[in-house]
């Protein structure tokens, strides 16, 4: 999707949506010295493991409670992950995580497959029962 107003498209930039890969941190705990000594024990021998990826912190695991985000953000700098936004938080989580300088990420669903109209063959319940729509992530 390009953004320009009618009749004005800017010569110096175009702004467009992007799909990116990111690597996700579901967040377990709210201990950070535990994390830290985890990631220390997981990624302490390689520091090359990732490659300044960019990082989504996925808060759904806590169910709440509050996050130190300036402290995780530094816990996680280290290991060459750079935390560029939160999911899965509650309403206060989220804004605190926008209060340390992260956006905030949406899953994004899947389209639902239209359905051939008329001609087409009915599925009996059960296979309908067994073909759930599925909800997938862009990372």
């Amino acid at each position: 999707m390009t953004v320009a107003l009618a009749g004005r498209a800017p010569a110096t930039f175009e702004i467009k949506s992007a799909n990116l890969p990111l690597v996700a941190l579901l967040l377990k705990s709210h201990d950070l010295d535990l994390l830290a000594l985890e990631l220390r024990g997981r990624f302490g021998d390689l520091p090359d493991f990732f490659d300044h990826d960019p990082l989504v912190i996925d808060l759904a695991p806590l169910k709440g409670g509050e996050v130190d985000f300036a402290r995780l953000i530094g816990l996680l700098k280290p290991y060459n992950v750079m935390p560029v936004a939160v999911r899965g938080g509650t309403e206060a989580q989220m804004l605190a995580a926008l209060d340390a300088g992260l956006a905030a990420a949406e899953e994004a669903s899947a389209p639902t497959p239209a359905l051939p109209r008329g001609g087409g063959r009915k599925k009996s319940r059960r296979s309908r029962r067994s073909n759930p729509s599925c909800r997938w992530a862009r990372w």
